[in-house]
């Protein structure tokens, strides 16, 4: 059975007992070549079967010491709706639906940027965190102070939101605190909170865009894909912010296609 993946992992750097935020895209992730099925599989069991087998893949490498973390993010919140911990589900994709439900698995207490981990040092990323989705003690803010590794599963480095929390510790122009509130709910108890979140403002065309970003990282070996063939990347979190919050002090529409200056 051939296993890409761990080999490809390992190639970025990444190995027993470390701490891996991952974003992904499980269409485009490479797989193992399963045996035939005896009998044809529904497609829920199809793609039951392709996250179990990216979960043991990632598994072999980080081993039971190490953490893995996935945002499972729910917008919801700032749609005046209940953010309920145990059952709000990921909005941003399967495998992050697979790892909020997988037992053992802890979720943030953040109604809009929930973060699932498991393994390792699970409770201390998740526990406690910020009011503030990308301030002091939010889960971004521990990424980069344990200086956990970004891993891009099937995916570019475009949806990496970690590049958030360096606009806002940069104070870029384009984006603004707002505030949003609403109720949490933790088991049985619902609870007011009101959680403020760095937007952007939705009259300008100031969407992140991170292909230049991830060139310039990759041109700086930071950035590393083993193989072109692969969708499968990684860089450090230090790496990531450091030099991006350089290029943005620099010029502060670093990651702006249109000129809003």
């Amino acid at each position: 059975m051939e296993t890409i993946l761990p080999s490809l992992l390992k190639k970025i750097g990444i190995k027993k007992g470390d701490e891996i935020f991952i974003h992904s895209d499980i269409a485009r992730v490479p797989a193992k070549n399963l045996p035939r099925p005896k009998k044809r599989l529904s497609l829920s069991d199809r793609l039951d079967c392709m996250m179990r087998n990216i979960f043991s893949d990632i598994q072999e490498v980080i081993e039971e010491e190490g953490t893995l973390m996935v945002p499972t993010y729910s917008y919801s919140f700032c749609e005046n709706k209940i953010f309920d911990l145990e059952n709000s589900p990921s909005q941003i994709g399967l495998f992050t639906e697979y790892i909020r439900k997988k037992e053992g698995s802890f979720r943030s207490v953040e109604p809009i940027h929930s973060v699932c981990s498991l393994g390792g040092n699970s409770k201390s990323y998740v526990s406690e965190v910020s009011n503030c989705c990308f301030g002091k003690d939010s889960i971004f803010d521990r990424l980069y102070k344990n200086n956990a590794w970004l891993v891009f599963l099937g995916t570019t480095m475009q949806p990496c939101t970690m590049a958030h929390y360096v606009e806002q510790t940069t104070n870029v122009p384009y984006r603004f605190f707002k505030n949003f509130k609403g109720n949490i709910k933790i088991g049985d108890k619902t609870t007011y909170h009101t959680h403020s979140y760095f937007v952007r403002h939705l009259d300008q065309n100031s969407n992140s865009v991170l292909d230049k970003a991830q060139k310039d990282l990759e041109d700086n070996n930071l950035y590393i894909q083993p193989d072109k063939k692969y969708l499968v990347s990684g860089i450090k979190a230090k790496d990531f912010c450091n030099f991006l919050g350089e290029k943005l002090n620099k010029n502060p529409y670093y990651f702006i296609k249109e000129d809003l200056s």
